[in-house]
């Protein structure tokens, strides 16, 4: 055994420093390095002194083929003036050898892979400018990793996973999203990093990304951060202009502070005219001309659905309802059904007419209950509180359940916010139980929510409360800023 292995080192050094003797003889003639001296120099007459050293000489042949068997023993095969290095036969050992030490490499890794779990295909693993699939296939494992982690409620170890996905595939935004998510009530900064991130890194899914994030900085009433990032959603997505435009709008009323406004029209001389003339009034508005502001929405000409919105919108907000139902007369062929109900509920509500806002809402009741009325009756319901015709809406949908689904979540959750605008704590314990059976998870922080409501919680804030509150449509959020103004409301007896 000893004497094999000897001989099989031998040989790869062999390969390499023999063939060198002989290419050197090749070139400058002289004395053969492998060939005995003493011998004639002829083929099979003479000894070949290379293979002495070996265990068994024999094995020689592998390097040098001109090494033969004869009667009288091991001769080499040539003359002295032929013979020859044999680079070939070495480039083929050590070729195959590494091929072969590389597959076993390979199907070794390969195994290791798969055995943990990584998605990975064999040829990401074998063929090395393929190489960056195998972290793409990490990021895979521990994106799924995430996903059980958060089906058994392990926060800690989904957010762990998830980090590791998003930091070996920063191009996978869905663990980048679902990572700020996360992150937006216990480490908001964390979680904005994230979103800047991937709105640099993933412009293919910057409307996503934009929504996602503005959904958070707007739960956590961020909103000096909402009105600096709102106007490059504004420039930059032209799909969504109305909604980033009512965005900057209530960012800046929330903040009492117009100069976003005022940088949007000095910096952005691309903007639309008619966007820039609605920031030119809600600036007029802003600043306390009201009397102007007044004027300009009078005079405007609501050619397109977001300005029309906009005009019967202000109007009400300023305290001229009867001019917000004049205008909302002349456009009613612009706008969808669902806003005219709104803005008009909205203009009843602000006059003081309780009995037509009764008559809207109890014509609303008698159609079966979807989640998007649900949700348009309880924004109305916390900036306008009724309790009776809250208790009256949230009756219809205990007597006609919703199917189980996403958007009746939603909707439940809007009931929720709502029963406690309204102080309907029975309603409001009714409908927790139905979020948690529809979570399928404990849920304990609608308790910390419903002690929001009850002004008994240590949370001062609403964007407190409101991140574990999602999702949550906007108009219910916003409407939940304009009530508690972003305060705690005070503790009411139940």
């Amino acid at each position: 055994m000893t004497g094999w292995i000897a001989d099989f080192l031998r040989f790869w050094w062999s390969l390499l420093y023999w063939n060198a003797r002989k290419t050197v003889f090749r070139w400058r003639g002289g004395r053969c390095p492998c060939q005995n001296p003493s011998d004639s120099g002829r083929s099979l007459e003479t000894t070949c002194d290379a293979c002495t050293s070996w265990h068994r000489p024999a094995r020689f042949q592998r390097v040098c083929p001109l090494l033969v068997t004869t009667p009288q023993g091991l001769r080499c095969g040539a003359d002295t003036k032929d013979v020859r290095p044999f680079w070939g036969r070495a480039a083929g050992f050590y070729g195959g050898s590494l091929a072969a030490v590389y597959l076993m490499a390979v199907l070794g890794a390969f195994a290791f892979l798969r055995g943990i779990g990584y998605p990975v295909r064999f040829v990401a693993v074998a063929w090395p400018p393929a190489w960056r699939e195998i972290r793409v296939a990490r990021s895979e494992y521990f994106y799924q990793k995430a996903g059980r982690a958060l089906g058994a409620n392990r926060m800690n170890e989904a957010i762990i996973s998830l980090m590791m996905a998003y930091d070996l595939n920063p191009r996978s935004y869905q663990a980048g999203l679902l990572l700020a998510r996360l992150w937006q009530v216990s480490q908001p900064g964390l979680s904005d990093r994230v979103y800047l991130r991937l709105l640099r890194d993933d412009p293919a899914q910057d409307a996503l990304i934009a929504e996602a994030w503005y959904r958070a900085l707007l739960a956590r009433g961020d909103f000096a951060k909402i009105a600096q990032v709102a106007p490059g959603f504004l420039i930059h997505d032209t799909a969504h202009t109305s909604v980033w435009m009512y965005a900057l709008f209530f960012a800046t009323r929330s903040t009492g502070d117009a100069k976003p406004l005022r940088r949007l029209l000095d910096e952005n001389q691309t903007l639309p005219a008619s966007l820039r003339h609605l920031v030119e009034i809600e600036l007029l508005a802003e600043t306390g001309r009201t009397g102007d502001a007044h004027d300009a929405l009078r005079h405007l000409s609501a050619d397109t659905l977001q300005a029309a919105y906009y005009q019967i919108d202000e109007l009400t907000v300023l305290g001229f309802p009867d001019d917000a139902l004049l205008a909302l007369e002349r456009n009613r062929a612009m706008l969808s059904e669902r806003d005219r109900f709104a803005l008009r509920l909205d203009a009843f509500a602000t006059k003081g007419w309780q009995s037509l806002v009764r008559n809207e809402v109890e014509l609303v009741l008698t159609a079966p209950a979807t989640p998007s009325s649900i949700e348009l009756l309880c924004t109305h319901f916390i900036r306008h509180p009724d309790a009776e015709l809250f208790a009256a809406l949230f009756g219809k949908v205990q007597r006609t359940p919703l199917p189980s689904n996403t958007e009746t979540y939603q909707a439940t959750l809007a009931l929720f916010c709502a029963a406690g605008v309204n102080g309907d704590w029975s309603d409001l314990g009714t409908a927790r139980n139905t979020l948690r059976q529809l979570s399928g998870a404990s849920f304990t922080t609608l308790d910390v929510a419903e002690a929001f409501f009850r002004g008994k919680s240590a949370e001062r804030r609403l964007g407190s409360v409101l991140p574990v509150l999602q999702p949550l449509a906007l108009d219910v959020s916003y409407s939940l800023f304009e009530h508690y103004g972003g305060n705690q409301p005070v503790a009411r007896a139940p």
